[in-house]
This record gives C-alpha cells, sequence and structure tokens, in this order.
C-alpha cells in the first residue's frame, strides 16, 4: 500500500498527529504501509510525530512545495527561510531522495513576472543544492472558481511557446545546481526545442519508492488522477472539506469556511 497525504489538504502542516496516528492504524491492519507521500508546504509541524518507531515500521518522502509567492498569494505560508531549513533537515536526516521540490504552480502577473520567477527560483537552486536532486513545475490551471480569480489578480495568459521557453530557462538554472526538472501533468513535447532533456514527473514515483524501501513495484497508474498524471496508484487519506489555512489564492481545494471538521 501506498499512502499520499495529501493531494486535498497539507495534512503534514496542520493535521500532523492525526495523520500519522491514521498511518500508523492503516499500517497494522492486514496490508501494510510501504511508503507515504507527503504533500507540504510547511512540514514542520509534523517532524515531531516523525518517531523512531514510525521510521522503523515504513518509508517516506516528501513532495514539498516551495514558491516564489508572498502573502498576496499564500497567506498563510509563513517563514519562508524557515521553510526552506526545514526542506534541508528533512534531506539530511533521510537522504535526497525524501526530498522532491515543488515549484508550482507558475503564475505570471506584473508583479511576479518571468524575470522575478528566474530571480527567486535561481536563489532558491542555490539553498537547495545538494539537498535534492528533483524539482518539478507545472503552470497554474485556470478553470472554475479560478477564472474569476484569475481576472482579479490579472493573471497573464501564456502561449505554448511561452511557456516551453520558460521551462528551458529553468532547467538551465536547475542544472547549475544540481537539480533536475520535471514537468506536473503538463501537455508540452518534452522532447525537442528548449525542452530536452526535462522529464514526465511521476510524483507518487515507483522509482523513487523502489530506491527507498528497497522494494519493486509493478506500475499501475493512478485512475483517480487526471489524464496527463504519471502518478502509480495511491491511497489518499485527506478530505477536501479539512480546513487548510495556507488559504493560497490559487488552490483549487479551496473550500467553504464552513462545515470543517478534524481528520478521524
Amino acid at each position: 500500500m501506498i499512502i499520499s497525504a495529501s493531494r486535498r489538504t497539507d495534512l503534514p502542516a496542520f493535521y500532523p498527529e492525526e495523520t500519522v496516528k491514521k498511518i500508523i492504524d492503516l499500517h497494522s491492519m492486514q496490508e501494510s504501509v510501504d511508503c507515504v507521500v507527503f504533500w507540504t508546504k510547511d512540514a514542520r509541524p509534523l517532524m515531531p510525530f516523525l518517531t523512531e518507531s514510525l521510521e522503523c515500521a515504513m518509508s517516506w518522502y516528501f513532495q514539498y512545495t516551495l514558491t516564489p509567492y508572498q502573502i498576496d498569494f499564500e497567506p498563510g505560508v509563513n517563514h519562508k527561510p524557515d521553510i526552506i531549513a526545514n526542506m534541508q533537515e528533512i534531506s539530511k536526516r533521510y537522504g535526497k531522495d525524501a526530498l522532491v521540490w515543488r515549484y508550482d504552480p507558475i503564475i505570471i502577473t506584473d508583479k511576479y513576472s518571468h524575470w522575478y520567477h528566474q530571480k527567486v527560483f535561481t536563489k532558491a537552486c542555490q539553498q537547495l543544492e545538494g539537498y535534492t536532486d528533483t524539482c518539478v513545475v507545472s503552470f497554474v490551471d485556470v478553470y472554475g472558481k479560478l477564472e474569476q480569480i484569475a481576472q482579479e489578480h490579472e493573471w497573464k495568459t501564456l502561449s505554448y511557446n511561452a511557456k516551453t521557453s520558460m521551462l528551458g530557462e529553468l532547467q538551465c538554472i536547475a542544472e547549475c545546481y544540481g537539480i533536475h526538472l520535471e514537468t506536473c501533468a503538463e501537455d508540452i513535447n518534452l522532447n525537442s526545442g528548449t525542452c530536452r532533456g526535462i522529464r514526465k514527473a511521476q510524483c507518487v514515483d515507483p522509482a523513487r519508492i523502489a530506491r527507498i524501501t528497497g522494494k519493486s513495484f509493478d506500475y499501475e497508474k493512478d485512475p483517480s488522477q487526471r489524464k496527463l498524471c504519471g502518478c502509480m496508484r495511491s491511497v489518499d487519506i485527506g478530505e477536501y472539506y479539512q480546513e487548510c489555512l495556507h488559504k493560497c489564492v490559487y488552490c483549487y481545494a479551496q473550500k467553504p469556511k464552513n462545515n470543517l471538521v478534524q481528520l478521524s
């Protein structure tokens, strides 16, 4: 069993104790947990619960999002220097395979311009050099309720050529620091032009999980994910109704403030 914790809300940041309890409960059932993929923008609250007993029972790695945005886009994501330090700590404690850096979604505005992304991405690569070898990127998908938000914040629409050009630039920067660029669910030809050498991401990655656990897994694409998603099948233990206090304006999983419950 592979657990995803979670695409639906930031469990490590806001429900760490309940999340670990649920993982342990699942592990004690008939089918044990082989690996956990933690998705987060701030894993610091989770760290005290990654105890020796849990470490001996199973393996994990982090899909850790670090973006260039400020409080206008990410009002609840605080103290990014401390978050970077936490990313470095995870890599030191569990190895580079335990840390996948996510730089997504990429949003272009007058404030968060193409040049701004280049500058902040370069600085982040410098800070994470030697701590991770993978950076997953994607461009924001504007649909549903995000259409109004995109208009309010004046997000710019990027052409296919603008996207491939930007990906090529980010790849060149990342390679200078020993980091490989991967794209998440992007309909872009990665075999030609400026994108040559960029890989298609498998965020729940059978190869990474095999390296971490020492076990081999038969790849089965997760049927619950988008068509362009490359992830293997996993069990997501999060719920959309669990409140995420990051309050990112671009989040597709935003829910009304009412009807919120704790993980059980």
